[in-house]
Formats: C-alpha cells, structure tokens, sequence
C-alpha cells in the first residue's frame, strides 16, 4: 500500500490479490490461485463493500467522502484531461487578459474624466471579480460556477421601486439594445 499525503486529500493506493485455495486438477493438490469472483462477484457486490468501506472508516473518525453511486462519469485519460485543461487555461488567459486591458482602458478613461460616478470604484470592482462577476441568466464561468455579484446590486431589475440612496423611484431605459437602471436623481444620463 502507498500512502499519499501531498495531494489535496490524503489517500491510499492498495493493491490487493485475492487468492483461493483450490483443487489442481492435474495434480491433485490443493494449490492458492487468483480469483477475484469469489470475492467481488459483480458491480452491485463491488458497490456494496464500497458503502461498508466507508461506513466502517467514516465510524472511526476518518473524514472520507463516498464516490457518487451510480455516477455516469467517464475516466478521461491523462492525455486527452491535459489537452482540456491546457485548451481552457488557454481560454482562461485570453479572457484575463481582455478583462486586465479593458481595467487598463479604464483606468486611463477615469483619470481623463473630470466628474467620477463613485468614490469607491476599485473597492467595487474587486468585489464584483471576487463574487465571480454577475449571473443575471444563463452566464456561468469556464469552471461551470455562476456569478454572486448580482447579489450585490442596489438598482439592476429594480424599475419603479425607492432608490436605496434617496427614495425617488427607479427608471429603466435601453441603451444598445440593454436594459439600464438609474435613479434619475444620483445618477445623472
């Protein structure tokens, strides 16, 4: 058995071989031969002592999470895993760095602006890309997580109700084919 400690959750490899004895024919001896079906004898078995595996060490305190029963996940070889995650970190870094020259783009465009919307804009910002952005929809990142921002927002989707800031109502207009959200009195078109 090899155990491994330097992954995210410690674990062991076991081999074992399942031995019987059994009646050589030719030469009339009793002899030990391999044969896994007189232990595991199908997969209804196999899942079996896999719950009692788990009940048995999860009893002795040990935190271990079952597989998922009936699962229809595939194996994915090494080769074919590597080619994925290269292809989506590829993905990933293009779109990190669009976001980091559109954050450039617009860093340059609010020191040439003289009036600034709000104070604290950084701070919103890095709370917005924390929170993995806003999932008004169907958006959902490269790793399949939705968004936490929307969450966040005081006006978006709030048409007709009390401004947080100062009670007037909100308005909802469409620029670019989008709907927007303002308070007509904070915030100025």
């Amino acid at each position: 058995a090899t155990v491994h400690l330097d992954e995210e959750t410690p674990h062991i490899h076991c081999v074992v071989v399942p031995l019987v004895k059994k009646l050589d024919n030719r030469t009339n001896t009793e002899r030990y031969t391999i044969s896994k079906k007189q232990y595991i004898k199908d997969k209804l078995q196999l899942s079996q002592l896999q719950d009692m595996y788990h009940k048995r060490l999860t009893e002795k305190g040990y935190d271990l999470e079952r597989g998922i029963k009936g699962s229809d996940n595939k194996h994915i070889k090494i080769k074919e895993y590597k080619k994925m995650t290269k292809k989506l970190n590829h993905e990933l870094n293009v779109k990190s760095d669009r976001l980091d020259k559109a954050m450039n783009d617009f860093e340059e465009q609010m020191k040439t602006n003289k009036k600034i919307p709000f104070d604290n804009k950084h701070v919103i910002l890095e709370k917005a890309i924390s929170l993995g952005g806003t999932t008004i929809h169907t958006y959902t990142a490269v790793d399949g997580i939705t968004g936490r921002f929307q969450q966040e927002l005081l006006v978006h989707g709030k048409k007709d109700e009390d401004c947080p800031n100062c009670g007037n109502k909100i308005i909802k207009i469409v620029v670019n084919t989008r709907g927007t959200y303002y308070c007509p009195n904070c915030q100025k078109k």
